[in-house]
């Protein structure tokens, strides 16, 4: 009965290929796409297969599995035809874009009206069979493996029949080799590109054809809007949330931690100084000032979310406060410091962290775990308004702007985190430059133009014990050996060589490199070979080339830059700070300290650090027996001598500081004036 409704003799010869044998062979694709999808999900199918699936929660949830937010949302709690059938418009949309190709994808009739059971099994084994060749965890089990495969036998001749009708029509589906045109056919083409009279003809043909392509684009263009809007709600929900957690994990801070430490200075029970409490802080209550003032704007504009709402406004003002994350961040390296230091040398303070963790506001997160919080929401908003741009049709009245928006912060996103580096290179050749000692090295190590790259210890021979230290920088290599320092008590590197990159070559012989400088091996530039040095030697060559091609461009601008000298100016607010930025006559001042916002700073962090280590490593303190006579032997005009250095040192070391805190708040002056 099944093949009498079959009107066209091509698809009954179709059907009359398929044997029983194909139908077999379908029964337990289905079971291992079963099968795979209960063990993908953790679930049981215990239903009809079509059934299980109709609503397109569960191939939504599937899809989610294999990859990750390719489904926008789910309608679980929905009846509603049309909700439904977005889940499978959503899953179909999501398997295209995952490499299925169009010809194996099924349609959501074939599955919500169940009107081809068969191509919706074949559509998922070719899912599976996708997943499996891109390194998906689960592959489809093996014939072997399948259980409860039904038997085509115990099938009745209809159940058969119309089993294969539906193979057919997904074969016919299937790309293949193109039959050949019979005569008739090729008459019918000549008609249709043939002369003006018979396009004339056949003109209500090609307005009905034109009418279905541009209906299918259409409805093709509507499903894709549709799957973006749904993006477009969950990224706005995401933005508000997160907004909103932010706000609240900086109220809490002010709260419970800046409030009550704020309230202490002055007093008998201070817990920080006030220096201290500015550098830890730093411009927390600004920005959570802008930011309250941003989610006021947010708000209203998710809970009345639409098609047509816009948030791209709203973050281009965010654009022009990005200073203060600016300063925020260069400032974060220090404000963590300080506050492990505070940590370190008051009990009080100490307690108080402690004490505060613990209450139920804060859940457990100390005040460091505050801090970090908005050096990471500039990231955060630079990856939801890409993904906001990436769901935003051309021709919404909001894509204009949060194209904008997204470009500027992710600009905003690259600079700070190069700063970031920068800071921390700079922070890193300050306490490298403390470590070093020697006559070799005459110069400021730290320097805006300087990158530190890596430090190791290799033996200078295969089986030599006394190690070389190599420090390298994108310009320079030293190479030192460890020496102890009474002054300080610690362990310092006194220079043996001091090389700038250009100057030097890499030669191996034997198991041992060679450090050349102008073509001439030098006195401590042996070094064993090994895997690590290996790795350093490839390092070093790299630097050397990035170098030396760094030079010639500088070289080349240099030549090319010409033009009149600039015309005089009256001068500005800008000139006489700059000239007040300048040592005064006689001034010893900090000499060769790298000018920069984020150079200065890390010259008063590492000035700092320099005078408290050598308040504590007072030679005079604990060092003399119970007898009054001094360890070490030390006689008492030795004492006095090395007393006297150290105090010498420590009024260089203050007169530096205050030195560079002028130059610190002349720098801010500046870029208040150039705001």
């Amino acid at each position: 009965m099944a093949l009498s409704r079959i009107k066209s003799q091509r698809e009954l010869t179709l059907v009359q290929r398929i044997t029983r044998d194909d139908v077999q062979e379908y029964m337990r694709r289905r079971r291992a796409v079963m099968q795979w999808m209960e063990a993908v999900l953790d679930v049981v199918l215990v239903i009809d297969i079509v059934d299980a699936l109709r609503n397109g929660i569960v191939l939504c949830y599937l899809m989610r599995e294999i990859e990750p937010d390719s489904i926008p949302r789910i309608q679980e709690d929905s009846k509603m035809a049309f909700q439904l059938k977005e889940n499978i418009s959503f899953f179909i949309a999501a398997m295209v874009e995952y490499g299925v190709p169009l010809h194996r994808v099924f349609h959501v009739d074939d599955l919500y009206y169940a009107k081809n059971e068969v191509s919706v099994v074949e559509t998922i084994h070719t899912l599976a069979t996708l997943a499996a060749e891109k390194g998906f965890h689960t592959a489809l089990p093996a014939h072997e493996e399948l259980s409860n495969v039904i038997d085509v036998s115990t099938l009745l001749d209809e159940e058969v029949d119309e089993m294969r009708i539906l193979l057919a029509r997904v074969r016919k589906c299937a790309p293949g080799k193109s039959r050949k045109i019979s005569a008739i056919e090729r008459r019918k083409l000549a008609y249709l590109l043939g002369s003006e009279e018979k396009i004339q003809i056949c003109e209500r043909g090609f307005t009905r054809l034109q009418a279905l392509v541009r209906g299918h684009l259409a409805r093709k263009k509507c499903a894709a809007r549709v799957r973006s809007e749904a993006y477009r709600d969950r990224v706005a929900l995401e933005i508000l949330e997160t907004e909103t957690k932010y706000i609240k994990a900086l109220r809490t801070c002010t709260k419970h931690y800046l409030e009550p430490m704020r309230a202490s200075l002055g007093s008998k029970s201070q817990l920080v100084s006030e220096d201290q409490f500015k550098a830890i802080f730093s411009d927390l209550e600004t920005i959570l000032n802008f930011n309250e003032s941003l989610l006021l704007e947010l708000e209203p504009r998710v809970s009345n979310w639409s098609p047509s709402q816009r948030l791209g406004d709203i973050f281009l003002k965010l654009i022009s406060f990005m200073k203060v994350y600016t300063r925020y961040v260069q400032n974060y390296d220090m404000a963590i410091a300080t506050l492990m230091k505070a940590e370190e040398k008051r009990e009080k303070f100490k307690l108080f962290l402690a004490q505060t963790m613990e209450k139920e506001e804060c859940n457990g997160l100390g005040l460091n775990s505050f801090l970090i919080q908005p050096v990471q929401r500039i990231p955060r908003y630079n990856l939801l308004l890409k993904d906001l741009v990436k769901h935003t049709w051309e021709d919404h009245r909001d894509y204009e702007d949060l194209f904008a928006a997204s470009r500027k912060i992710e600009i905003v996103t690259k600079e700070l985190n190069e700063k970031k580096r920068e800071s921390e290179s700079m922070m890193k050749m300050m306490e490298i430059s403390e470590v070093l000692s020697g006559s070799k090295l005459s110069f400021e190590l730290a320097e805006a133009h300087r990158r530190f790259l890596g430090h190791s210890s290799f033996p200078s021979t295969p089986k030599g014990k006394d190690a070389l230290e190599l420090y390298l920088f994108s310009d320079l290599l030293i190479i030192g050996k460890q020496s102890k320092s009474y002054l300080r008590s610690r362990t310092t590197v006194k220079v043996l060589e001091c090389l700038f990159l250009n100057h030097i070559d890499l030669e191996v012989e034997g198991e041992c490199l060679y450090v050349l400088k102008n073509g001439t091996r030098i006195r401590n530039g042996r070094f064993a070979m090994g895997a690590e040095f290996e790795k350093w030697k490839a390092l070093i060559d790299e630097t050397k080339s990035l170098h030396e091609a760094t030079r010639r461009n500088h070289a080349k601008a240099t030549l090319g830059i010409a033009g009149p000298q600039a015309a005089q100016e009256a001068p500005r607010a800008e000139d006489v700070l700059r000239q007040r930025n300048s040592p005064k006559p006689g001034h010893r001042g900090v000499m060769k300290r790298d000018e920069s916002l984020a150079g200065l700073q890390a010259t008063k962090f590492m000035l700092q650090k320099e005078l408290n280590e050598l308040e504590e490593q007072s030679p005079r303190k604990d060092k003399k027996d119970k007898k009054g006579r001094y360890r070490m032997s030390m006689k008492r005009d030795k004492a006095t001598q090395v007393d006297k250095e150290a105090e010498g040192l420590r009024a260089k070391l203050e007169a530096d500081l205050e030195e560079v805190d002028r130059r610190l708040q002349d720098k801010r002056d500046l870029e208040t004036v150039g705001t």
